[in-house]
């Protein structure tokens, strides 16, 4: 029985048994008294069993008691406590008991009106007590809410300003993550995101045009059981399949950011939209230790705390897109000319402060005006296309390549002498001549010349300059093309000129 609950019990302590049966006749069949001999004080467990509503304690029973037994009976704030006092005991006996305002007084004899009037008081205090314990589990509910309230807003805040921190998807996932573990035991967070304005070019599959943002970039059993969710969740957002995609790693080294990702098991993976304005653009892929049951204000926070990632992300998608756009070449997906010319600037301080060698390649499509003429201009950006994939592919990883204008292109070799870059210009000119292009059944092949500038600092009487360069590889390269197309060409004197065979 809880010390809110009615109590009809009554305790009697050392009373007579005249004494007793005036209480219990008084107070009528409703009411139950409990009597406790001088010898036997009832102690705190007796309480906690019977909630008393009253105690009518005789003063030689006080008088009986230990100093910790009286205090026992002091400190019972809800239950009202009456001390009755035979004719022979003088008032001034119980002033401070009286003071302290926890007991009361009669006289005995005990009359019947005496016994009701007590019972009324005492169902005072109890209806009192009641209300007070209503209130301060009202006041510890709303400090509890509240606290949970501050608790929400604290991790809202922290998440909106560290996802607002950074432009790079990857980083803005992964601070996500470590904030979402103040509410989820969440281990990974990856997500996919797809273009929601472009229409996809003619002459091509139906589909989206997706980027997956995964835990690794290695290749492996759970990676691959990952990316099928991923895909999956895109195409059931928008009932479209995915036609291309692009893996990107979270961890900025390309590494896995603990290890080879789990794998997806039932109740441990939560989707959630990425949308802003009402248009989904990918979907978020959360992964816990352990599966979760989560309450309404949690799936609410998560909602508002994926909203606002949402927006972090849309920004940060933008914000990469208009950087590719003015650093990228949009039909070759390679470095564009306004980008090249910078990086060809750098790369030739860069080189000239260290005194290593720098080569720079020329590429230039033999015939390539013929393929637009026979074919169409759809076929000849398809071949530049093909091109861009095939160089970014053979080239090395520190090699820089561009598209130079039209049908040229061009590829920076940082740290690379002559003999080097005619090593890798006749590997990309026989990669070139080896490829096959079909366009509505109608195969065909192309040559390329290439043109060699090699720069070694202290070599020449002044420093390269990029215009220098870019004037030596471009002789190079017409040398090549009147030469009998098809070539390597670099501009050196011509006792070292070589010429591929065709």
């Amino acid at each position: 029985m809880t010390r809110l609950e009615t109590s009809d019990c009554m305790w009697g302590v050392g009373l007579a048994d005249s004494v007793a049966r005036t209480v219990e006749q008084s107070a009528g069949e409703r009411y139950s008294l409990r009597s406790f001999s001088c010898q036997a004080i009832p102690a705190p467990a007796d309480y906690s069993r019977d909630n008393p509503c009253l105690i009518w304690i005789a003063w030689s029973a006080w008088e009986h008691m230990t100093l910790l037994q009286q205090q026992f009976f002091t400190r019972l704030e809800s239950a009202p406590k009456v001390l009755l006092l035979d004719e022979d005991v003088p008032i001034s006996h119980v002033e401070d008991l009286l003071i302290q305002g926890s007991f009361s007084t009669m006289r005995l004899p005990l009359k019947p009106e005496q016994v009701l009037d007590a019972l009324h008081r005492a169902e005072e205090v109890a209806h009192l007590y009641a209300d007070i314990y209503k209130m301060t589990q009202e006041i510890y509910l709303e400090r509890e809410l509240l606290a949970r309230k501050n608790e929400q807003l604290s991790f809202i805040n922290q998440f909106i300003s560290r996802a607002a921190q950074s432009l790079e998807p990857a980083a803005v996932l992964n601070g996500a993550c470590q904030d979402l573990k103040r509410l989820l035991p969440v281990d990974m967070l990856q997500g996919i995101f797809w273009n929601t304005e472009q229409p996809a070019p003619q002459n091509t599959l139906p589909g989206l045009e997706a980027v997956c943002f995964m835990a690794t970039d290695k290749d492996s059993e759970p990676r691959q059981a990952w990316l099928h969710l991923l895909l999956d969740s895109a195409t059931r957002a928008t009932g479209q399949p995915v036609r291309s995609y692009q893996i990107l790693p979270l961890a900025s080294d390309g590494s896995t950011l603990a290890g080879i990702p789990p794998r997806p098991t039932p109740g441990t993976v939560m989707f959630l939209p990425a949308a802003c304005g009402g248009i989904q653009f990918g979907c978020l892929a959360l992964h816990t230790s352990s599966p979760v049951n989560l309450g309404r204000d949690q799936v609410e926070l998560l909602h508002t705390a994926a909203s606002h990632l949402s927006l972090a992300l849309r920004n940060a998608l933008l914000f990469d897109k208009a950087r590719n756009e003015a650093e990228y070449d949009g039909l070759t997906m390679i470095h564009n000319r306004r980008h090249f010319d910078r990086r060809l600037r750098e790369e030739l301080t860069r080189h000239e402060r260290y005194g290593h060698p720098l080569s720079l390649l020329l590429l230039d499509m033999d015939h390539f005006k013929s393929i637009n003429d026979t074919f169409g201009h759809q076929a000849g950006d398809a071949v530049l296309m093909e091109l861009g994939a095939m160089l970014k592919t053979t080239v090395r990883a520190t090699d820089y390549p561009a598209r130079y204008g039209g049908e040229e292109f061009t590829v920076i070799l940082p740290q690379t002498d002559a003999a080097q870059a005619w090593t890798l210009a006749e590997r990309l000119r026989t990669r070139i001549m080896g490829m096959t292009f079909n366009h509505q059944g109608e195969r065909f092949r192309i040559t390329a010349s290439v043109g060699i500038a090699t720069h070694t600092p202290g070599a020449q009487a002044t420093p390269a300059t990029p215009e220098s360069l870019l004037r030596e590889a471009d002789e190079a390269l017409y040398a090549a093309k009147g030469a009998g197309r098809n070539q390597v060409h670099w501009n050196m004197a011509e006792d070292h000129l070589q010429v591929a065979a065709r």
